[in-house]
């Protein structure tokens, strides 16, 4: 199966060393920015007469992967990419393209003659690119580049969620908005809803996870199979966690809860504290 082949190759890859995983990174960068470029040329009628200034395909694959590594986009662990990302990847991208139009402009211009054989000579007469060339190249660029990437990141988070135990968590405020940041990076627990009691917040999402409200619980515990509750609601009143703990002694789950809220905030992972020991 594809599956099987994908798994063959991550078992393969992710033993190397992070120097060696860059240096793969930049070749499919360098293979898939000349792609994008000969798409580009493809898809726009006419000719540009694009082997005339092959060297196109030399210059702007180098340029490109010096901009990606000005960017970070080396740096930056794939599976841990984030929102940032996309607009990283449409700066990256249009940087690119300039590239792509001073660089044909230039070569068509003749301007370096003296540098560059006589074949570069222009032949059509037209020194700037179609305007579609250009907006093609970019989006083909973004798409498999930055696509490509998405891709990774979800393949790693999804075998890494089948081995995750799903887990509830009860408070959708800031305390439970960090818990879910620190969960999803983790590899013990997988968010798969939240609740709380606003009503404006159900129907919402968190990071992708629905907001429910209290009387759902039952429901999402026996269609999630989850056996574990994270409480997350320091600034709750004593009486009111007690009152939660009583309505979910009723369930099938163990219950915990999360430290203070300044611990949070300044970006501790304190553990998780089980709450008959809290309260």
């Amino acid at each position: 199966r594809f599956m099987d082949v994908v798994d063959w190759a991550v078992g393969h890859v992710e033993p190397l060393s992070r120097y060696t995983k860059r240096l793969i990174f930049v070749g499919l960068d360098v293979i898939t920015v000349a792609i994008a470029i000969l798409a580009a040329f493809a898809l726009t009628p006419g000719d540009h007469g694009l082997f005339n200034v092959w060297w196109i395909l030399l210059i702007v694959p180098g340029c490109t992967v010096l901009i990606f590594k000005f960017m970070g986009f080396y740096r930056t662990v794939v599976r841990y990419i984030g929102p940032k990302f996309a607009l990283d990847m449409a700066i990256a991208g249009s940087l690119s393209t300039g590239v792509l139009i001073a660089t044909y402009f230039f070569i068509e211009l003749g301007i370096s003659n003296s540098i560059l054989p006589r074949s570069l000579e222009p032949e059509s007469g037209q020194n700037f690119l179609p305007g579609r060339t250009p907006l093609i190249y970019w989006g083909v660029l973004c798409m498999f580049v930055g696509g490509g990437r998405l891709v990774i990141r979800g393949y790693f988070r999804s075998r890494s969620v089948a081995h995750r135990d799903p887990v509830i968590i009860y408070g959708a405020g800031q305390a439970g908005a960090r818990l879910v940041s620190a969960l999803v990076h983790g590899v013990e627990y997988q968010p798969v809803a939240m609740v709380d009691d606003d009503r404006e917040l159900w129907g919402n999402t968190l990071r992708d996870i629905p907001i429910c409200p209290p009387t759902e619980l039952a429901r999402l515990v026996r269609r999630k199979k989850v056996v574990n509750i994270f409480l997350a609601l320091p600034s709750a009143s004593r009486p009111r966690r007690l009152e939660i703990v009583e309505q979910l002694k009723t369930l099938p789950v163990k219950v915990f809860t999360i430290p203070g809220l300044e611990e949070l905030v300044e970006g501790e992972r304190a553990p998780l504290t089980a709450i008959t020991n809290c309260l």
